[in-house]
């Protein structure tokens, strides 16, 4: 049942879209998912305890999100750590490495499809092109032809015939696989300002690959809002 309601939901935001498409006027449809705000909107506000925390294109949105929390709407894994250049110690203990240069304190973007899971040791040589980080299995949902593996504070996608191969169910350590190609590095500044949006924007920022940064623009998770001009 829950396969057919996804369907008819589907199909209904998909008939919404094609109406504002339709009617060629700005639009602010508020929705709770991002699947939904990427179908309708042409630019994307996110909201956090009342207040605009991030605002651009979708794209822009998952290209480099505000904070953790935009992040995890945008369906993007955000891990904190601290960058000495294309190495990454993340507060969790584990050294990733990137192509993307950075010092100090940053925010390590992996999309949940770029992650592939493995059983058996996880050292690496330190100078590999992938990341491998162990982990434990804390849930899998299957939805349609994907699977959500959640690892502590990271999710992985994957197929349904991953699972069943390797036999992927809680309490399962793994090993997540990921290449330093997709391992995207941004500011992890706003991190602590998100937990109280009325403390402001932080005049510095650190630098990253040693340019200073610009402040980011404000933004926020429940709005939407799609503009077009009429026909």
């Amino acid at each position: 049942r829950r396969p057919h309601r996804a369907r008819i939901a589907a199909a209904v935001a998909a008939e919404l879209a094609q109406v504002i498409a339709d009617a060629g006027v700005p639009t602010i449809v508020v929705t709770h998912s991002y699947e939904e705000a990427v179908m309708f909107a042409d630019e994307v506000a996110v909201m956090d305890r009342g207040a605009i925390v991030q605002h651009g294109s979708a794209a822009e949105v998952v290209e480099a999100p505000a904070s953790a929390f935009v992040a995890e709407f945008a369906g993007i894994n955000y891990l904190l750590g601290t960058a000495a250049g294309t190495r990454v110690r993340l507060d969790g203990g584990q050294t990733v490495r990137t192509t993307d240069p950075a010092e100090g304190r940053v925010a390590v973007l992996i999309a949940p499809w770029e992650i592939t899971l493995a059983l058996g040791d996880a050292g690496g040589d330190g100078d590999s092109a992938l990341n491998l980080v162990p982990a434990r299995v804390d849930r899998v949902v299957v939805v349609g032809n994907r699977a959500r593996v959640t690892l502590g504070s990271v999710v992985a996608e994957v197929t349904p015939e991953s699972v069943e191969r390797l036999a992927i169910r809680p309490g399962l350590d793994v090993v997540a696989v990921w290449k330093a190609t997709a391992t995207r590095v941004a500011l992890a500044a706003l991190s602590a300002v998100t937990a109280s949006p009325a403390a402001g924007v932080p005049d510095a920022y650190p630098t990253r690959a040693g340019t200073p940064r610009r402040s980011p623009r404000a933004a926020a998770p429940t709005l939407r809002r799609r503009s077009r001009a009429p026909s």
